[in-house]
This record gives structure tokens, C-alpha cells and sequence, in this order.
């Protein structure tokens, strides 16, 4: 270990001390209390992975996580593998979890990991290590790195670029890294076995005559799904070359004949992502409806615009949905135009005519006459809630004389509602002068026409008190938060006190009441408020069930640890966690509902594996009612048996003292971990379990041969053994040469 390795592990333990944390310390123990952790490290094809270090973890069950565990020195525990690959660990007995990390080429620069025991990328899915006794088993298979490189240059010309974005990304769509080309235009990094795709765009560096270079996917592609997969690792490099041809742009002008007013539109342009298109850029007009977006790969394009249904109120113009929002060629991007650029082009649209919205304009007053200010107004078309109407394009307030224009964004038949604020006891109405939206009267409206006299007359409906008294199990709750709601107002919460009790005034009309408190069951209750005051109102909530769901998730018959198990109720709520090492999961404290049980992705096609009647294969649903527990039992994910494509082999001279090692050949899915098993005329070498095998003496004349056994998550796995090689009867001549002696 360096000396800068030991200041940082020591500034580590430091650091953790003094913001509190909890450093993990390996206790002293003596001799007769520790257990030695032991085994062989390898790579891939079977050499021991020199120098490969393994790192102890240990639970901190204060934070929820795994973290490494310190000697008294503040040094991490961890050891590392001699020249035949094996180490050794001396710890006192517990459960454990290994990271594994190979050792660095200096000149290829090239690594290995990190892995954990046996074969998981973080600690979270990790397998534990019991140690118990001494055991000597647990062997690491650690994949080199490899390496992605290549050159970006510019297509039209075949000069380099510098100042592009390289940016790798995995098969998760996630980028892991990003680098930008120097001057020669060329980039290299390491990257972890898996599979990538390359994508290079212009960065801010890139000189000014290159900034109009579109995106590119390697190799000649313009998106994620068609771009080619570079699989790396074991030492590989693969190379992804990319030349970036110049990007399209488009510009034109949004307008009528009239003018557009400074209304601000935003502008999309969109591509197809497979059945749908999916915005690629947008930009915002200016105040003459002036567009420009540019950087556009070549191919089908769509542009449409609209007015921004996300633009707070507060900055919303005075043209704010005056316009209807539609593409070029259609009111609709299913039916606009396709734009075919090529690369380099620049397409000008010209004027683009926007359609005026309808219009709906109206006054509001009382039966009087007096108008009403700050009324809403909201358009609607089926159902209506007071959420919706803030968020419509229709939304307008009645202003001091209690006129307003609203705005609906296409031809088509709408409901109106009159909405006062809730402060207000007027009572909210209706187009076709009614109380009730659903008997609400519809009205035609058109694009670019103007629909007025749509007047309402609001009456004044007054307060009625709405009282009660909220408990469970018979005992009044305190800081229960009374929340009261109905489709045109929403009024705020009210707490309960320390007897329990609430008190509202509400207008009459029908109220959704949520009642919620920590550590119990959120209700909500419909109930219909008239003129008469309501005072004894008796409500009950149900505190959370402290054991819910529990089971255990297997493989063949084997526990599996690390895994994820989701369940959904039939209300929505949903919730995972990990199975431990024994493959148990239990839930708690899940509200009262009917549940799934299921494990995300893990069926050999991707699809989830959910509990299921053995009888009926009809998914099973379990009720968890106050504080029960339900037991959902074991789940075994019988997925089909592996295969062998190409069997293993014995590869390498297998004379006496010379190492042979084992090629593990292929199989029906990639990313299987192999476990090996050497014999000499079919029985098994007690602890010959790694990749490699030297015969020595008593071998002479034995058939020699290996054992694979494949295993994958929600596989059956599967053993089989190489073609038989026999060791040779001659001993091995070193071709020392004979000397004698003369006197």
C-alpha cells in the first residue's frame, strides 16, 4: 500500500469521526475468535488475477447501507491475491459482503472492477459471506476493463475536430462518461466490461465555422436505437470512429394577416420516435413571430407550436391564448407535414398563418346586476374540476366590471363554468344557468369566431357550519389534518384539537373531506353539505398495520438475497424492498388494501415475475386489513435451463507441473457466471474449483477433465463437462543440460 493510499484511508476514518458518523472497526479478537475468509481470485480465461485486491464490508444498520469495515488503524480490511490469484482474510465471525477490484496495468492502462461477491455490481445486490468457520470458497471471476477510441472528424472536409462532445452510453440509456476531443480530434478511455453506444456532438469549444455539425450516433446513426453496440472488455478495444456532417436548420414566421400582437409561441420540432414523435428542440418566437432552430439531424421532421400550457399566470401575456396552437400542414402532428431535411440544409417555412382561438366573452354579475370581479371562467368539455380549469387554455377572471374573454384552442362544443374564489359565498354556475356542471349547457365555438353574450348570474348561497369529531378506536385524534375539496373550490385544512374535534364553513354543494395524520391510514369521505348546519359529525381513521406482507423469493430451490419485490395495491399505492440472504422480504406498515407481489424484469424475457395461483395461474392478491400479517410464501423463479452453445474445453500443455486452464465455452444467454470443477478419471480433485489445474506425478496417465457449471438469475443452471484430456505418462524434461564431472 502507498503512502498516499494510507493518509486517505486514515483522512476517511478521520473525516467520518468528525461529522458524526459511525466508523466501522474491526474489534480485536483473539485467535480462537476469528475465522479465515480465503480463495481464488482469476480472470476470465482462467490466470490468476495477480494483485487483485479484496475489500471487506460490513452492515451499518444506523444508515441502512454497507460500508467498509476499518482496523484499528483506520486502514480499510481488505487483502490481496498472491502470484497463484488466492487470498486470505482473518476476521472475527459475522456476515460480510466482498468488493473486488483487479490490479492496474500500468502500461495498457487497463483494470478490473470493481465486482462483488459473486457476480454483482454494488454492494446493494451482493451476496453475504457468513463466516461461521474458516472457508476457503469464496473464489471472484473479475472481467478486465476495456477500452472505446476513435477520431472525430468533420465529413465534409476530413479535418479533425476539436472541441467535440464524445459521450459513452450504456445499454440503459445512461451516460457514464463524456469526453471532449483535444486538437489531434482523438479520444480514448477505459470503460467497464458491458456493452455502449457512442454518440459525438459540437461542444462549446468547437471552432465557429463547425458549430453547425448535426449529432451523430456511431456509426452514421441519428438516434439511440439505431446507432451500433460496441461490446468491450477482457482487454479489448474497440474503435468508433465519427464523421460529423453539417446540421440542418429551420426558420420561419409565425403570423396572420393582422398581425400576431407580440404573442410569444413556443416552437417545436419533432422526430419520430418509434410509433410516436417526440420533441428533438424547441425555441420560443419573438414578439413578430420570428423562429429559428437549428442543429437538426438529417431526416423526417414535424414542427408545430403552440401557446405554453406550463407558463405561470403571473407571466403570461395579454395575448396568451389568443392562438390556436397547430403544426405546419395540420392542426395536429399526426397530420402536419414531414420535412425531409439533408444534411447542411437550411429550410426556410416562410410565413407561417396561426388560427385565432375561440372567443367566448361574457359579464358576470349578481341578481342585482352588481358585477363580479375575480371570477373564473374555465371552458370545459366533459367533467370538470377546479384543477383542470386553472391549468386550461381557456382559464380567465372577470375584471371590476365583471366581463372576461376567454379563449378555447379549437372548434368544438363546451360547458362553461362560473367559479367565485373561495373566500366568496356566492355559489358557483353553469352555462345554461344551472348549479350542477353536469347539467351544464353546451355551446359551439370556432376557430377565429367570436361567441358573446355568455352571461351567468351568481347567487349567493351563504355558509353552513360542518362539525365533528375525529377518532380511532373510539379515542379522539389530535393534529388530525382536515382537508376539504370539492370539483369547483378547494378550501384549505383545518387541524383537529386536542378533544378531536373540527369546524368548517362551507356553502352547500356536494365535498370531498381527506382526513390524514402520521401513522395512520389516509380517508377520505364524500359528503353532501345542505343549508342546515351539520354539527355531530362522526369520522374514523385506522392507524397502519405494523406487519403486512412477508415471503421469501428462491431460484431452483436456492434463496435469493439482493433482490427486488414490488408490491401494488388496488388504490395504486405501491412499495419495494430487498430480499435478505435467506431470500426473505417482509413489508410493514402498508394501509389496508388488496396487494400483488411481484419482482420486476426478472423473467428470462424481461417480464415480471408476480405470485400466481399454482393451480389456476390466476395472479393472487393479498388483503392486508389493520395489524395483520400475511404470509405470501416462497416464490421459485423457474425459469428454463441454460444451455451450452460451445462446451468448455481444457486449454494448455497437460504434462506434469505445466497449468492448464479452462476455457468455459459460450451458452444460450450471455453474462452467465461459471463455477469450475476439475477431474481426473471422472472424480472430482477436492478444492480444484478454479480455473486453472496443475497436474502433478500421481496424475501420469488419468483422463483430465473439467466441469462447468452455468448459473443466471431465474435460470436453471446447468453442468457440463469438457472432453476428456489425458495426462501423459512422460515427465516433464525441463531441457536443463547434463554436466559431468572430470578429475
Amino acid at each position: 500500500m502507498t503512502l498516499s493510499l494510507v493518509r486517505l484511508r486514515t483522512l476517511t476514518a478521520l473525516l467520518a469521526v468528525l461529522v458524526g458518523s459511525v466508523v466501522l472497526v474491526a474489534p480485536p479478537a483473539s485467535a480462537a475468535e476469528t475465522r479465515v475468509l480465503s480463495g481464488i481470485v482469476t480472470f476470465a480465461d482462467g490466470t490468476p488475477a495477480v494483485g487483485a485486491t479484496a475489500t471487506v464490508y460490513v452492515y451499518r444498520a444506523d444508515q441502512g447501507f454497507w460500508d467498509n469495515l476499518f482496523d484499528e488503524n483506520g486502514d480499510w480490511v481488505s487483502a490481496r491475491a498472491d502470484a497463484t490469484g488466492r487470498y486470505e482474510i482473518e476476521l472475527p465471525r459475522g456476515t460480510y459482503r466482498l468488493e473486488f477490484n483487479g490490479p492496474y496495468d500500468p502500461v495498457m492502462k487497463y483494470s478490473a472492477g470493481p465486482r462483488w461477491w459473486p457476480d454483482a455490481s454494488s454492494s446493494r445486490t451482493a451476496s453475504d459471506v457468513v463466516l461461521d468457520t474458516d472457508r476457503s470458497d469464496v473464489d471472484m471471476l473479475l472481467r478486465r476493463d476495456g477500452r472505446l477510441s476513435g477520431v472525430v472528424t468533420v465529413e465534409s472536409t476530413g479535418e479533425v475536430l476539436q472541441g467535440a462532445v464524445v459521450s459513452i452510453v450504456d445499454v440503459d440509456g445512461e451516460t457514464v462518461e463524456e469526453l471532449t476531443t483535444p486538437a489531434t480530434g482523438r479520444w480514448s478511455t477505459i470503460v467497464a466490461p458491458g456493452d455502449y453506444t457512442v454518440r459525438v456532438s459540437v461542444g462549446r469549444n468547437v471552432a465557429e465555422n463547425h458549430r453547425d455539425l448535426a449529432t451523430e450516433w456511431f456509426d452514421d446513426a441519428y438516434s439511440r436505437e439505431s446507432a451500433d453496440v460496441l461490446t468491450v472488455g477482457d482487454h479489448r478495444t474497440k474503435k468508433a470512429d465519427v464523421a460529423l456532417g453539417g446540421a440542418a436548420s429551420i426558420a420561419g414566421r409565425l403570423t396572420t394577416p393582422r398581425g400576431i400582437d407580440g404573442a410569444e409561441f413556443t416552437v417545436d420540432v419533432l422526430q419520430r420516435d418509434g410509433d410516436e414523435w417526440s420533441t428533438v428542440t424547441s425555441t420560443t418566437s419573438t414578439a413578430d413571430g420570428a423562429f429559428a432552430l437549428g442543429g437538426l439531424a438529417p431526416g423526417i421532421h414535424r414542427l408545430c407550436y403552440r401557446q405554453d400550457l406550463t407558463t405561470p399566470k403571473e407571466h403570461r401575456t395579454a395575448q396568451w391564448g389568443q392562438w390556436a396552437s397547430g403544426c405546419v400542414g395540420g392542426r395536429g402532428v399526426s397530420s402536419a407535414t414531414d420535412l425531409d431535411l439533408a444534411g447542411g440544409e437550411q429550410l426556410s417555412l416562410g410565413d407561417v398563418m396561426v388560427t385565432a382561438s375561440a372567443r367566448v366573452e361574457g359579464r358576470v354579475t349578481v341578481a342585482a346586476g352588481e358585477p363580479v370581479a375575480g371570477v373564473r371562467v374555465c371552458p370545459f368539455v366533459d367533467s370538470f374540476s377546479i384543477d383542470a380549469c386553472l391549468e386550461r387554455v381557456g382559464y380567465a377572471m372577470t375584471d371590476e366590471d365583471g366581463r372576461y374573454v376567454a379563449h378555447v384552442g379549437r372548434s368544438t362544443s363546451v360547458k362553461i363554468a362560473y367559479v367565485p374564489s373561495r373566500l366568496s359565498t356566492l355559489a358557483p354556475r353553469y352555462s345554461g344557468d344551472v348549479s350542477r356542471a353536469a347539467s351544464a349547457t353546451p355551446v359551439a365555438v370556432s376557430l377565429g369566431r367570436t361567441l358573446v353574450g355568455q352571461d351567468a348570474v351568481l347567487q349567493d348561497a351563504g355558509r353552513t357550519t360542518y362539525a365533528g369529531v375525529v377518532r380511532s378506536g373510539g379515542v379522539p385524534q389530535s393534529g388530525v389534518y382536515v382537508s376539504v375539496k370539492s370539483d369547483e373550490r378547494r378550501y384549505g385544512d383545518v387541524q383537529t384539537d386536542t378533544s378531536g374535534a373540527f369546524s368548517v364553513a362551507l356553502a352547500p354543494g356536494i365535498y370531498a373531506i381527506t382526513l390524514h395524520k402520521p401513522g395512520f391510514v389516509d380517508k377520505q369521505v364524500g359528503v353532501e353539505v345542505t343549508s342546515s348546519d351539520v354539527t355531530g359529525a362522526a369520522l374514523t381513521i385506522q392507524p397502519l398495520g405494523r406487519t403486512s406482507i412477508t415471503g421469501r423469493i428462491l431460484r431452483a430451490g436456492v434463496p435469493l438475497g439482493g433482490v427486488g419485490v414490488g408490491v401494488v395495491g388496488r388504490s395504486g399505492y405501491r412499495t419495494s424492498v430487498l430480499t435478505d440472504a435467506q431470500g426473505r422480504f417482509s413489508y410493514v406498515d402498508l394501509p389496508p388494501d388488496s396487494y400483488t407481489v411481484s419482482l420486476s424484469g426478472a423473467a428470462p424475457d424481461g417480464s415480471d415475475v408476480t405470485y400466481t395461483d399454482p393451480a389456476t395461474g390466476a395472479v393472487r392478491r393479498f388483503a392486508v386489513t389493520g395489524r395483520t400479517t400475511v404470509a405470501a410464501g416462497d416464490l421459485d423463479l423457474l425459469g428454463p435451463a441454460l444451455a451450452s452453445v460451445t462446451p468448455p474445453r481444457v486449454t494448455g500443455d497437460a504434462r506434469v507441473g505445466r497449468l492448464v486452464w479452462a476455457d468455459p465455452g459460450t451458452w444460450t444467454v450471455p453474462d452467465v457466471s461459471v463455477a469450475y470443477q476439475w477431474l481426473l478419471d471422472g472424480v472430482p480433485v477436492r478444492g480444484a474449483t478454479s480455473a486453472y489445474f496443475t497436474p502433478v506425478h500421481a496424475d501420469r496417465g488419468k483422463e483430465l477433465t473439467v466441469r462447468v457449471t452455468a448459473s443466471r438469475r431465474t435460470w436453471h443452471p446447468v453442468s457440463v463437462t469438457s472432453a476428456p484430456v489425458v495426462v501423459p505418462s512422460v515427465a516433464l524434461h525441463t531441457g536443463a543440460p547434463s554436466w559431468v564431472a572430470v578429475h
